[in-house]
């Protein structure tokens, strides 16, 4: 947390605002800005720590997603490899499956490690 201490003024010199952050960061200002530039420091401060905490939301729903297993008996993950074969291979239909394998060298072609992406 942090906290506010007015010092004593110095002489010749308007009073100085100390604000403490954590044991390592200090930020002493001084004159007659001093209370409006810690308002606006404040107010950074504070919309930093909402980007920080929305970027943590969204790096932890994309690792959720990463961890997801994919599968074509999924309705949702058939129908988004298909979009997904349609936007890598627009010209190429992509083959329908054999006994219920969709394996095809067109995924490897595409970037996948295999000729299945589900096995990726």
């Amino acid at each position: 947390g942090k906290k506010k201490d007015k010092e004593p003024a110095e002489e010749g010199v308007d009073a100085a605002l100390r604000i403490t952050f954590s044991d390592a960061c200090v930020l002493k200002l001084k004159g007659p800005t001093a209370y409006a530039a810690a308002a606006e420091l404040e107010g950074c401060v504070a919309a930093w720590q909402g980007r920080r905490d929305v970027r943590a939301a969204n790096l932890a729903a994309m690792v959720a997603l990463a961890q997801t297993k994919v599968e074509w008996a999924n309705p949702e993950h058939s129908a988004e490899l298909q979009r997904l074969w349609a936007l890598c291979k627009p010209d190429v239909p992509m083959p329908a499956p054999t006994r219920d394998v969709h394996a095809t060298p067109g995924w490897k072609d595409a970037g996948f490690q295999s000729n299945d992406p589900c096995t990726d």
